[in-house]
């Protein structure tokens, strides 16, 4: 079944970007010690770049193997597979087959049998630390996955499609931001063919985590969300809370979702695991004026896909959304985001007001229509603005935007409940009725307004790529550069103020008081352009 995530990303000058999943395995787990398993749909795979990422664990060695495999198709004639990771000292090249490396994060296929290339991670520390990124614990340990960028060119008219799995060899779970090797139990539910998994490592005491209320929720935000990020599956990693370590409360990288134990409980507004997964299904905005949109969409839509499925009231929620903290702070003043938790705060606030100004201003249109847009690049400012006034319908949305999000203005969040769901038309509450007299008078109750349903979103299939049209019978050769970076996302405590080194150099996770990587369209852009450089140069263009 094709997923109905997009990937928003973008096209440089000479690269064609194609659309990218965070991974494409299928996750079956069953039970304690159960492998986990590779479960890809390899149709067509003769007419695409598949690559095959074989994870395995040295419990002596404190070190985490990953095997990636590439199986070529004729047409591709030359590829380039970029490892950011190996920027860390902890990181390190095992093996290769068939590939030249070229510099310190490049390996370019030699034009032989199917490349391939073993990088090892090591890892150390007894909880989880800002270095290492995971912990040790006796036989188990957590750790980053690693992963890759490869771009490719190819001849023909035909442009190949690619394909992306990962398993785990022996006793783990492998998921597309983290891998944890031990003895864990795992529950999986599959929702609209996307896999949704909860791993307990041995140390946690499953029965102090609901993980079937996780997934509901989870299931919730599937079936009733449209994203703006591509993946083919969830998986929440359960972390022993005296591993914590560093980890602040919980932490979001592609696809893979970090929580402490002792913060798992979803029934309740602005819960982590909530947080966390919308962070999943936005990804990050970007670097520049528009970096406060990556918390404070992960805030907002984690409340309020609390509220849409029971969780918590109504009250709550306003409470959760009005915050006056940080209400003099610009958003799109990025230094200040950086060293404070206004992103949250106030960003939070903000969307809330804006996703119920666009409901009534437009006849349909809701904040999701903005954040799952593929018109544009909302790592810009104009480009979010545009699609603000699409979404609303409305040129004057511009001024709105100036007086909230470009001044220290705090706009009111309406008290209306309909104004607050996953979609669905707003309606004005039907007015008290008038009680009808009668000799002995009794006014009629009155009714309480029924919230709007919240109809499941339309299900978006994923864009394909077009090939370069050219005339019958002429070959071509066009560059196609594939990315896939990690967006490392953490949750700010009320109290915490992060620092402001809040990137580490290979973007697969960041401390634990806040941060989170590269947006996916610029750094899409940038590592397109690098690899497109790459591939250009080796032919001598």
């Amino acid at each position: 079944m094709v997923t109905r995530r997009r990937f928003l990303g973008a096209v440089s000058a000479g690269c064609t970007l194609a659309a990218v999943g965070t991974g494409s395995t299928r996750a079956r787990q069953a039970g304690r010690d159960g492998a986990h398993a590779d479960g890809a749909d390899r149709d067509g795979a003769d007419d695409a770049v598949v690559e095959e990422t074989t994870v395995s664990y040295d419990t002596g060695a404190t070190e985490f193997s990953f095997e990636f495999d590439y199986d070529l198709p004729a047409s591709v004639e030359e590829l380039t597979v970029r490892i950011r990771a190996l920027k860390r000292s902890a990181v390190s090249v095992a093996e290769t087959d068939n590939v030249d490396r070229e510099g310190d994060t490049d390996f370019v296929w030699d034009g032989g049998a199917d490349p391939r290339v073993v990088i090892e991670r090591a890892v150390s520390g007894s909880t989880y630390t800002k270095g290492d990124l995971g912990y040790v614990a006796g036989d188990a340990a957590l750790a980053p996955t690693v992963t890759t960028a490869f771009g490719f060119s190819y001849s023909g008219s035909e442009q190949p499609g690619r394909q992306r799995s990962v398993s785990f060899s022996g006793r783990g779970a492998a998921g597309t931001g983290f891998t944890y090797a031990g003895r864990h139990d795992a529950t999986t539910r599959t929702v609209d063919g996307v896999p949704l998994q909860v791993v307990f490592p041995e140390e946690v005491d499953a029965g102090d985590v609901d993980e079937t209320s996780m997934l509901d929720l989870f299931e919730h935000g599937e079936k009733n969300v449209r994203a703006r990020v591509t993946y083919d599956r969830v998986d929440a990693f359960v972390v022993p809370s005296k591993r914590r370590g560093d980890l602040s409360v919980g932490l979001a990288t592609r696809s893979s979702v970090l929580v402490d134990e002792a913060d798992t409980d979803v029934d309740r507004i602005g819960n982590v695991p909530a947080h966390e997964y919308c962070h999943v299904l936005f990804g990050s905005f970007g670097d520049g004026e528009m970096y406060w949109l990556s918390e404070a969409s992960a805030e907002y839509y984690g409340s309020l896909l609390s509220l849409d499925d029971g969780r918590g009231t109504f009250e709550e929620f306003l409470d959760a959304a009005r915050v006056e903290r940080y209400g003099d702070e610009v958003l799109v003043d990025t230094e200040t985001m950086k060293q404070t938790s206004a992103d949250y705060d106030k960003g939070a606030h903000v969307l809330a007001a804006l996703d119920a100004e666009i409901r009534d201003r437009s006849d349909d249109g809701t904040l999701l229509d903005v954040l799952a847009t593929d018109d544009g690049d909302l790592s810009k400012y104009g480009d979010f603005e545009s699609a603000v006034v699409d979404a609303a319908d409305d040129d004057a949305m511009t001024d709105w935007l100036d007086d909230y999000v470009r001044s220290s203005d705090l706009p009111s969040i309406p008290e209306r409940r309909n104004a607050f769901t996953l979609g669905g038309d707003v309606t004005t509450p039907t007015p008290t009725p008038t009680p009808t007299p009668t000799p002995t008078p009794t006014p009629s109750p009155t009714p309480t307004p029924t919230p709007a349903p919240t109809p499941t979103p339309t299900a978006t299939p994923t864009p394909t790529s077009t090939p370069t049209s050219v005339p019958t019978g002429t070959p071509t050769r066009t560059e196609t550069v594939a990315v896939t970076e990690t967006d490392a996302l953490t949750r700010v405590t009320p109290t915490s103020t992060p620092p402001p080194d809040r990137q580490p150099d290979d973007a697969t996770a960041t401390d634990g008081t806040g941060g989170f990587g590269p947006g996916y369209g610029p750094v899409a852009a940038g590592v397109a352009t690098v690899l497109g450089g790459l591939l250009a140069a080796r032919r001598g263009e």
